[in-house]
């Protein structure tokens, strides 16, 4: 996952689907519920991240919103989207050490920052084998571990994605 974090640091990363990305782009709001990753307490104890190592435990809820795009239920080869998404209503769910946050909608002027796959990058074998697993499983699937370690989600403009 790509450290550049800027702008994300109260932010919620929820991975979408392509078809959910054109559709937040086209209406300009996206209903939910949706699933992101945040920096929650759950999320701080796993990591065990003290409160000086806010950058590493945003890091890590990007990288889990990395994982958890992997499990969507799209098309073998397409690209994982993240985006973060600031000032959301999100709540923690209490049967998650991974940091997910339920957010209701998702308002497009509330999007701080879009990371995604490079077009060149092959998802297909770790959305394989993320496939009908929870997050949580495919986090410790080495497939996707090594998906994830080798291929890091870029950041791009959110208007250097509009023709997706």
């Amino acid at each position: 996952m790509s450290r550049d974090t800027a702008g994300a640091e109260d932010a919620v990363f929820v991975p979408l689907g392509l078809q959910q990305w054109r559709e937040l782009l086209t209406r300009r709001q996206l209903p939910g519920p949706l699933v992101g990753h945040g920096v929650t307490p759950a999320l701080r104890a796993w990591g065990e991240f003290g409160p000086d190592e806010d950058e590493d435990a945003v890091f890590a809820a990007q990288s889990v919103a990395g994982v958890a795009a992997l499990t969507l239920e799209v098309d073998r080869d397409e690209r994982r989207i993240v985006i973060a998404v600031a000032g959301t209503d999100g709540r923690p769910r209490a049967d998650s050490s991974l940091g997910e946050v339920e957010v209701s909608s998702i308002d497009l002027d509330r999007v701080r920052a879009l990371f995604a796959d490079d077009p060149q990058v092959d998802p297909g074998p770790a959305r394989d084998a993320a496939r009908g697993r929870t997050v949580a499983q495919a986090w410790d699937d080495p497939v996707v571990a090594q998906f994830s370690e080798d291929h890091d989600l870029g950041w791009y403009g959110l208007g250097e994605a509009t023709d997706w």
